[in-house]
């Protein structure tokens, strides 16, 4: 589905363009302070190798990079509410127009079988285009840590992507298709379902963010609690060489959430929505026998 790699794209275009714009200025700045003998012996002396520059470099576009998650979600609810429910919205009225709806109206497939199966066929499409742009993005990523610093992406930044893609992304994009499949349901044609797909899709952003962001941050509670715990190791290693102790990524006074938050998250839009498929199912019931 375009829609999807439209909205990866999007999304990681949003994050990296920072650190791609500033990459030949952390690569320069490395190399001046690999030059500068004086720096070099001084922490020669202390025991500790040239290697601890580049980690140092390495860890501060790394941070970079995870702290840009925050300004751009915003964009990944913004085109997956905008686009996804518009898209899919016209699922089921396709069926209806292709003779499909009536074909399986003989079978002994009920209506909530087939309106489950048409919400879980779709998600796993939409997962797996999902791949696409993840991939992309790592590549360009990889290719910068390369190009600046000689070494691959550290771990601890795939780590915290993949599991964002997982803690986050999916339940934006799973709640983006199911909201237009079902907002598309009491319709018979594809054109007409597009609307109010688009009118769900804006619904929802409002509905995402009085219900599951964090107070005083445009966040939800998914994306907040992985931020609040992402440290990178490279500079966990500079801050101990150091005697330092690192700032809290969003500072002293921001919030402290735990998981219970982020599976009450997961509760919220599971009930919302088994609610909203019950609804749909009862008009299948109701309008179709089905």
């Amino acid at each position: 589905m375009v829609t999807t790699v439209l909205i990866g794209l999007i999304f990681g275009a949003a994050i990296l363009i920072n650190p791609l714009a500033n990459l030949s200025y952390s690569k320069d700045e490395l190399n001046n302070i690999l030059q500068n003998t004086s720096v070099i012996e001084k922490w020669t002396a202390k025991g500790y190798s040239v290697d601890i520059f580049r980690q140092q470099a390495v860890g501060m576009m790394a941070e970079t990079t995870v702290i840009l998650v925050s300004p751009a979600w915003f964009t990944l609810l913004l085109t997956s509410f905008l686009l996804l429910p518009a898209a899919t919205a016209a699922s089921l009225p396709a069926d209806r127009s292709f003779g499909v709806a009536e074909l399986l109206h003989s079978t002994p497939i009920s209506g909530g079988s087939y309106l489950a199966g048409k919400i879980l066929g779709v998600g796993l499409m939409v997962a797996l285009i999902g791949l696409i742009p993840l991939g992309l993005f790592f590549g360009v990523l990889e290719w910068a840590f390369l190009d600046a610093f000689r070494v691959g992406v550290p771990v601890d930044v795939i780590s915290f992507f993949v599991k964002f893609a997982l803690m986050d992304g999916l339940p934006v994009l799973g709640w983006g298709l199911t909201i237009g499949i079902l907002a598309g349901s009491v319709f018979r044609s594809r054109l007409a379902a597009v609307f109010p797909g688009l009118v769900a899709g804006i619904l929802s952003i409002f509905f995402w963010l009085a219900a599951l962001s964090v107070p005083s941050v445009q966040l939800d509670a998914a994306t907040y609690f992985l931020l609040q715990n992402y440290h990178s190791a490279a500079l966990d290693i500079m801050d101990k060489a150091t005697g330092s102790t690192p700032p809290p990524l969003f500072g002293a006074e921001a919030p402290i959430i735990g998981i219970g938050r982020v599976i009450m998250m997961y509760l919220v839009i599971a009930v919302t929505l088994f609610i909203l498929a019950g609804l749909a199912r009862l008009w299948l019931k109701w309008k179709e026998n089905f």
